[in-house]
Formats: C-alpha cells, sequence, structure tokens
C-alpha cells in the first residue's frame, strides 16, 4: 500500500468513522472526526491567509497534525472518495512551505521542507536566488550541493563580496578551481584571477602582509588559467618585485615562482636571500621560467649580478637559449675569471651555435684568464688557447700579444708556452723592462738572460745574453724592484763609466727615480754623490764638427728629472749632495728638473734652497748651445719654463721669488 492510499485510510478512519459499521467506542470516533476536522479547519486558515510566514506556520501545523493523526490511526484502511482531495492537499503542503520559504527567506521552514522530501532545486536560476537570501542559505546550500560553489564564487566576484570569497576560497582552491555549467570557463577565470588582482593591488598600497599571503595562497597558478587579463598582468608583473625585493619575503617569493605569472625583472642582489636558499632553490627548478619571466634576462637590462651569474652557471642549456648574447659573455667572462674551465668550455661552446667567437673575443677570454692568476690557477689559460687553435690558428703577432700578457701577468705557463712554439721569440730577445712587468718571471728569468753582459750601449737582442744599453733601459722604466735586484745581484762597476762615456751607475739610476737602488749604490757600494760626468770639447775632423756636450753632471741633475715623490734629491742631499751644483754650461738641477717638466722634483729643489735666479754661464757660444736653443731662452729656470710654457712651473717659480 503507497503513502497516498494510506493517508486516505487515515481520513475515512477520521471522517466515516460511523459509517464503515466498525466496532470502536463512541469516543474513539468522536476523537478522529475533531483530528480531522482541525487539520481541514487550518488548512481552510492557511488558503485564506495573505501573510506569506503566517501561511508557513498553518500549512506547517496542518501537516504535522495530520502526521499525528496518522500515527493513531493507522489501522484504518477505507475511506470515502469524499475525503481523497484532502490527501492531495497535504502532500502539496511541503512543497508550498518551499516556495513560501524562499519568498520568506525562512531558512527553518526551507530545511522543514527538504526533510520532507521536497528535492532541492539547483538549476542556475535557483542558485541565484539561494544567492541573494544571505549569508546562511549560501553556506547551507554549499552543505547540501557543493557543486553550487563555482556559481556562488561567481557571484561574490561580481558584487565584491570578500566575505564570501575569504570563507570559501580555500575550498575552491581545494576543488581544483572547477567550474561548472552554465559558467564559460575562460570567462569566468579571467574574473575570478582579476579579482584576485585587483586585491593584491589594494593589499600592496596598504602594506598589508598577511591579506597578500593570504591572496596569493588562493591565486590559481598560471598553468590552470585558461584566460588573464591585461590588469592581472600588471599586477603580477609588479608584485613579483614588491615581494622580492621591497618585502624580502622569501616564503611569499617562492610561492610567486610556484604560481608561474611573469614579473618585472627581479635582481637578485637586491633580494637579500642566500644564493643556494630556497628562492635560489625555486628558481632551479623552473630554470626556463626564472630566466624568462623572473630575471628577465632575455633583454638586455645592465650587467649581471655575482648573483644572476652564478644561476646563469648552473641552469641546463635549454634555459639558455632565450638568454641575451651579452649575458652569455658575461656568464663567460665570470666562469674563465674564477678558473671554471669546465663552465668556460661550455659556454664558449653554446656561444659558438649562434654566432662564432671571433679573434678578439678570445683575446678578452685569455687576458680574463691572466688577470685572474693571482688568485686562481693560471693554468686555465692554456686550454683556452687550445681552444682558440681550433678555430684561429695562432700567428707569429698572436704569439707576441700571449707574451706580451704572459710578462704583464706573470702567468709562468703561458711564458714557457710562448716560448715553446714560437719560432721567433727566445728567452734573449725578451726585453729587461718588459720581463720586470712580473716581478715573479723576472727572477726566474733575469739570471739567464744575464749570464753574459755585452759591453755595449746597444739595445738590439743578442742570443745568449743581453747588453749594457738594454739594462740602462730597465733603469729608465718605472720598476724600482727590479732595479735593486740588478744592483744588488751584478756588480756592473767601472765598466759602467766605461761604456756610458762617463755616467755612473748611480746617475742612471737616479734618472729612473729608483730610491732603494740609489741607496744600496751608496750605503753598500761606495757611489759618490758628487760624481760628475766629463766634458767634451768641440773638436773638428775630417768627418765634420762634434758638439760639445754639456759635461759634470752629478747624481742630483738626473734625480732632478726621474725623481717622482721627492725623496730620491732630499736623500741626495743628505748624503751632502748639491741642490746648486753647476754643470760644465753653468746649469742647475732646478733648470734640468724644469727641462724635463719634473713639478714635484722641482719643489724639492727649491724647498732644499736652490737658487731660482742662478744664471748659465754667459760665454757660451753658438755652436756649444746647438740644439738646446737661444742662450736668452734658456739662461735660467724661469725662462726655460716661459719656453716650455708650463704654467703651473711658471707659477712655483714666480712664488718662489723668480726674476724674468
Amino acid at each position: 500500500m503507497d503513502r497516498k492510499t494510506h493517508w486516505i485510510a487515515l481520513l475515512f478512519a477520521a471522517g466515516m468513522l460511523l459509517l464503515s459499521g466498525c466496532s470502536k467506542g463512541s469516543s474513539e470516533e468522536s476523537t478522529a472526526r475533531g483530528d480531522f476536522s482541525a487539520v481541514k479547519s487550518t488548512l481552510r486558515k492557511a488558503r485564506r491567509s495573505h501573510d506569506p510566514q503566517s501561511r508557513i506556520a498553518l500549512l506547517r501545523s496542518a501537516y504535522e497534525n495530520f502526521q499525528t493523526l496518522e500515527a493513531r490511526w493507522a489501522g484504518f484502511e477505507k475511506i470515502p472518495s469524499s475525503q481523497k482531495k484532502y490527501v492531495d492537499k497535504l502532500l502539496q503542503v511541503p512543497l508550498q512551505v518551499y516556495g513560501l520559504s524562499m519568498q520568506t527567506g525562512d531558512l527553518d521552514a526551507f530545511k522543514w521542507a527538504l526533510a520532507r522530501s521536497v528535492p532541492l532545486d539547483t538549476q542556475y536560476a535557483e542558485l541565484l536566488k539561494f544567492w541573494k537570501l544571505g549569508r546562511d542559505w549560501q553556506d547551507f546550500i554549499l552543505s547540501k550541493d557543493p557543486s553550487a560553489l563555482s556559481i556562488f564564487m561567481d557571484m561574490a566576484v561580481k558584487e565584491n563580496n570578500a566575505k564570501f570569497f575569504n570563507r570559501h576560497v580555500g575550498a575552491f582552491k581545494a576543488s581544483g578551481y572547477k567550474v561548472v555549467f552554465p559558467l564559460e570557463k575562460t570567462e569566468f577565470n579571467a574574473r575570478f584571477c582579476r579579482y584576485i588582482a585587483n586585491r593584491i593591488d589594494r593589499t600592496m598600497r596598504r602594506n598589508d602582509t598577511e591579506e597578500l599571503r593570504f591572496l596569493i595562497g588562493h591565486m590559481p597558478p598560471l598553468a590552470a588559467v585558461v584566460h588573464i587579463d591585461w590588469k592581472t598582468k600588471e599586477t603580477m608583473q609588479a608584485l613579483g618585485p614588491y615581494v622580492c625585493m621591497e618585502l624580502k619575503d622569501e616564503a611569499l617569493a617562492c610561492k610567486l615562482v610556484d604560481l608561474g605569472y611573469d614579473m618585472n625583472r627581479i635582481d637578485l642582489a637586491q633580494t637579500g636571500f642566500d644564493v643556494g636558499g630556497p628562492f635560489f632553490q625555486s628558481l632551479e627548478a623552473h630554470p626556463e621560467y626564472a630566466v624568462v619571466h623572473v630575471l628577465r634576462l632575455g633583454e638586455w637590462v645592465g650587467s649581471l649580478s655575482p648573483e644572476e651569474t652564478a644561476f646563469l652557471l648552473a641552469v641546463p642549456e635549454s634555459a639558455l637559449r632565450p638568454v641575451n648574447d651579452l649575458h652569455i659573455d658575461e656568464a663567460i667572462e665570470s666562469s674563465v675569471r674564477s678558473a671554471d674551465l669546465d663552465n668556460a668550455v661550455r659556454l664558449i661552446r653554446f656561444r659558438e651555435q649562434t654566432r662564432p667567437l671571433t679573434r678578439h673575443d678570445y683575446d678578452d677570454l685569455l687576458v680574463w684568464a691572466l688577470e685572474s692568476g693571482s688568485t686562481t690557477d693560471p693554468r686555465i689559460a692554456i686550454p683556452l688557447i687550445h681552444l682558440r687553435e681550433k678555430t684561429y690558428p695562432l700567428t707569429h703577432h698572436d704569439y707576441d700579444k700571449l707574451l706580451g700578457w704572459a710578462l704583464e701577468f706573470g702567468n709562468t705557463a703561458v711564458f714557457d708556452y710562448v716560448r715553446q712554439h714560437s719560432e721567433k721569440i727566445d728567452l734573449f730577445s725578451i726585453n729587461l723592462n718588459q720581463l720586470a712587468g712580473s716581478p715573479k718571471l723576472f727572477v726566474l728569468y733575469a739570471p739567464q738572460i744575464m749570464q753574459k753582459i755585452y759591453p755595449t750601449m746597444d739595445r738590439k737582442p743578442r742570443r745568449d745574453g743581453t747588453t749594457y744599453g738594454r739594462i740602462q733601459a730597465l733603469f729608465s722604466s718605472h720598476h724600482p724592484r727590479a732595479v735593486l735586484y740588478i744592483v744588488r745581484k751584478y756588480d756592473l762597476g767601472e765598466n759602467w763609466k766605461v761604456v756610458t762615456d762617463g755616467r755612473t751607475l748611480l746617475m742612471d739610476v737616479c734618472e729612473g727615480g729608483n730610491l732603494e737602488a740609489a741607496r744600496y749604490l751608496v750605503e753598500q757600494r761606495g757611489e759618490d754623490v758628487r760624481a760628475h760626468t766629463g766634458y767634451i770639447e768641440i773638436t773638428t775632423s775630417i768627418f765634420g764638427r762634434n758638439r760639445a756636450k754639456e759635461g759634470r753632471l752629478t747624481p742630483m741633475f738626473f734625480a732632478a728629472k726621474g725623481d717622482r715623490d721627492g725623496r730620491l734629491i732630499r736623500y741626495l742631499a743628505s748624503k751632502l749632495g748639491s741642490v746648486n751644483a753647476r754643470s760644465g754650461f753653468g746649469a742647475t738641477p732646478l733648470m734640468h728638473a724644469v727641462d724635463s717638466g719634473n713639478l714635484v722634483a722641482a719643489k724639492t729643489l727649491i724647498a732644499l734652497g736652490a737658487n731660482v735666479n742662478a744664471r748659465m754661464n754667459e760665454n757660451l757660444t753658438s755652436q756649444e748651445l746647438a740644439g738646446m736653443g737661444n742662450y736668452e731662452e734658456i739662461s735660467t729656470a724661469y725662462r726655460r719654463a716661459l719656453k716650455t710654457g708650463n704654467q703651473a712651473m711658471i707659477q712655483l717659480l714666480k712664488e718662489a721669488g723668480a726674476r724674468p
């Protein structure tokens, strides 16, 4: 027997008890009639009521009273057809209450109707009605049908309902941001991401880190988004630098990397994050994304920081393909300077896939390798030379450059490589002053070069030794340690005066401004600070006339040319060297300082009492002065300064009392 038939039986029991011939007592019949009359009366009142809320109450009362009657009179099965209309009305009561509850917003009545087997309608139009009824209704509907979440979330986004969004976005994320019909996924994705982006934008302006953390935590990853609009892209781009370089929040930065959105360039040096830390690990886990969308190394954005270089050296070649060529060059330079041969070779070969390196590029690589040789393994240069030779075989000119760099940077490996492989370069063809540029190489090879010294001022190379002329060239260069090494190790003695026509070793050392070597010669070798050069008279021969040289030059004259800081002149003066010594022409050290433009030497000489108004000998002939100038132009230090046009020197002499 179905439920409707059962209810009809109850009505029959309540209303038609006497007609059925039943043997029940008169009291039971009376009760049944009264109960049924109450149900019918309540239904009539409900029908006449104009107040929906009252109507709901009456309908519920009638239905519940009839349920009580059903329990009490369950045994009656026959009813006349005249009572069946009341059964139909009672069966419609839960459905009526369902509709009236939505009309009045009575959630309790709605729940009552659902409990009486009324089916929940979750069609789109009905869900919109539930949404409008408020939070309690929304939460209840979601508890009954979770699939309504995307519809409600769409409404929350449209209406900027942050409270609903905050309560349920976690569940929406857990669902995989599932979108159900009739929402169009592409449009919804764009709307949803735009809503979060707008809130992120406001949150950044308020510096609300907690809300920002919440929003980033619920932003869909880019891979799960069908479409985002320009505003969302712009906000997410700005979010990267804000989180990484302003907030310096490494945990949030890692979340941004996991989301995969495009960022404005992140300068790793400005993040303060440790190399090898969580953020760097996140980037290394997504190298292609990091290169293009975080560090933006596909474009030229200025030189790489050490952190960015370290990252590039750690990523696979597949991530290097979008990188700007200039950044690849920087990474190559870094690996070469740090003697990271494996990375250097790997990056060079990668670079050559798009643009072969030129000779100039290889020259730069070798210079970088040699420059870093003092702090790293200098032998990295040899593999680079071999790598270059595969593309550009070395010429004599290349060997000359390599030799120069080896000498400049003190690289023994390259120095020996050039000597072994070049047919035109041997040890004795190298100038001592060139070799002196590398103290390490100088000490190693100078003794071999100076095993044999030719007594000549010729500066051409010898096959088995060197010459006085080459040694003198070393003294004239600014390599004080090398000069001191030579004068201490080799006693050139009187032979020097013979070869140089009267110049002592001390004079040449002073002309180079080498204080320590001069001190050694005076104090250990007994060189005379008052010794002077000879004087050559004008002579006439069948070969023509010889001009007289300016003789009687003491070491002070030479120091006036070469002293760079005044200490050498002061030292010579302390050993009784005269600052007012006179040459064979009557010139003074001050005049020689003016001629060489040595302002420091001139100041020192004046400070030590040099006569600023001293004049040269007046009886000098034009033949003696040939090549030096007119007597009136060179007779005093001041006139020599005027001749050279050295304004600083002129001013110095004026202030010291020099007269025209």
